[in-house]
């Protein structure tokens, strides 16, 4: 439990701090829009476009890694979708937006700090590889499942 808290802990605890620098007006609200924009505009594109550029996919192409990943995400669509449907009243096709919701995660917000704090920086390549596939796979899955 101890190495888990160790792991995760500083990265929501810093969650927290800004939450906290808002509430307290440290941080002024208008600026986060602004913060915002800037990582999802500009930080994020830059840091994945250095690390898609830069990944040796052929080594870093775990299958037994990535496809658990995959097996996952495409359960946690299912469930979504359906859940959508018997629970919300979602036609099918209105479901899969459900399915969405519940299968994309913050994979690079959150994601990469906890693997990094967990397996160290050399789990960073695997985790881009999973990255650069997640929304090119699953967003096609869950159009041609739409239709």
């Amino acid at each position: 439990m101890l190495a888990i808290l160790n792991v995760v802990l500083p990265v929501f605890a810093l969650m927290a701090l800004g939450n906290l620098a808002v509430r307290f007006r440290l941080f002024p609200s208008e600026g986060v829009r602004g913060l915002v924009m800037f990582v999802n505009n500009f930080a994020t594109p830059c840091l994945l476009f250095q690390a898609l550029a830069t990944a040796d996919f052929s080594a870093t192409f775990n299958v037994q890694v990535i496809g658990p990943f995959y097996v996952g995400a495409v359960a946690v669509f299912t469930l979504g979708a359906i859940f959508g449907v018997k629970f919300f009243g979602n036609k099918p096709g209105e479901g899969v937006s459900s399915g969405f919701a519940a299968m994309f995660t913050n994979t690079v917000l959150i994601g990469i700090p906890i693997m990094t704090r967990a397996y160290g920086p050399e789990a960073l390549p695997t985790t881009f590889s999973i990255i650069a596939f997640h929304a090119s796979v699953l967003i096609t899955m869950g159009m041609i499942v739409m239709e």
